[in-house]
């Protein structure tokens, strides 16, 4: 497997970052978490198996994932969190929670029981708006179930778990490494390279008040697509990536087109090709459905303020209420707190 940028293997960094309101920063330096762990199957001097007790903390980023032509390759990680409180104390979750779906997997991986675990969560990712909520819980919990285990697993191979249960690494892979990031499943795991963005860049988001079914989405998609729709996206998903990689806001306009499957979600999110062109109108470079939707994302190099309550307003005359938001990317991706 290969990678780029500024990634790390192994224990990343203990970063606890500061909430700034709607920009919530990336934060700096700390010790990582200290628990009471012994290696695994050994007893702790009172007779307690070393789970017992064990609380940790693990906070992973959203993230916007196509970003136009980018299809199921290419994701970015927001200043937006979900913080999870993990306990080996206290009343069981419920194993549907995708926290405790990747805890189980990581688990799993070895060979070797779960157990029972108390899950809290500070969740401040909209769920199933197409901001990486699904994916950032099972990083959450596989990043648990890693640290509990005594680390059997690198950084990569917790990506390949992830994406395995997600299908695709759009979101997972800038989840756990921050940044931009270019990921595509082959034979062998996901191979990817990890950019960092430009500083100044901002999204501006309009997430609406209904939700939308990844599952679902996927399904308006058709098996095949004209030749010409091939070579267009691979063309803007290049120059997208270029753009982003060397500052050039000039290229976004054109670089988030898309004619993979936003022509064909436009029918499950009423008013699309109006906000994003109301995006556009106020000042951003580009804009695009975030992910499957229903949220749209909008790249500015500036406040970014104007361009999402352009975009509000311009849902508001289809009957649509939806959440101005304005964030700056993340680059440390998911750490323990």
């Amino acid at each position: 497997m290969q990678g780029g940028g500024n990634r790390g293997r192994g224990r990343p960094h203990g970063l606890l970052g500061e909430d700034t309101g709607r920009l919530r920063g990336a934060g700096g330096e700390g010790d990582p978490p200290q628990l009471r762990l012994h290696p695994l199957g050994e007893e702790v001097p009172d007779g307690h198996n070393r789970l017992q007790g064990a609380i940790l903390k693990v906070r992973v980023p959203a993230s916007t994932s196509n970003l136009g032509p980018g299809f199921d390759c290419i994701g970015l990680a927001l200043r937006l969190y979900l913080t999870v409180e993990i306990s080996t104390e206290g009343p069981p979750s419920p194993g549907c929670d995708f926290v405790v779906q990747g805890l189980r997997e990581a688990f799993a991986r070895v060979g070797r029981r779960p157990p029972l675990i108390s899950v809290r969560r500070e969740e401040a990712i909209p769920e199933a708006r197409g901001l990486g909520s699904s994916a950032a819980a099972r990083i959450a919990g596989l990043m648990a179930g890693n640290l509990l285990l005594g680390e059997p697993f690198g950084r990569e191979e917790l990506l390949n778990i992830a994406t395995e249960l997600e299908g695709h690494p759009d979101n997972a892979a800038p989840a756990l490494f921050g940044g931009l990031v270019v990921a595509v499943r082959t034979e062998r795991g996901v191979v990817f390279s990890r950019l960092d963005p430009p500083s100044g860049l901002r999204l501006a988001l309009a997430v609406p008040e209904f939700s939308s079914d990844t599952s679902a989405a996927r399904k308006l998609l058709p098996e095949r697509v004209p030749f010409a729709d091939a070579v267009y996206n691979v063309g803007r998903a290049s120059i997208l990536v270029a753009a982003l990689a060397g500052g050039d806001p000039s290229l976004l306009r054109e670089a988030t087109k898309d004619r993979l499957h936003q022509p064909y979600r436009e029918s499950s999110v009423p008013g699309f090709e109006e906000v994003r062109e109301a995006a556009l109108e106020a000042g951003a470079c580009g804009a695009a459905l975030s992910g499957a939707g229903p949220s749209v994302v909008a790249l500015c190099f500036g406040e970014g303020e104007e361009v999402a309550e352009a975009m509000v307003r311009a849902w508001g005359r289809f009957g649509v209420r939806a959440e101005p938001m304005v964030l700056k990317p993340d680059f440390e991706g998911a750490r323990y707190v």
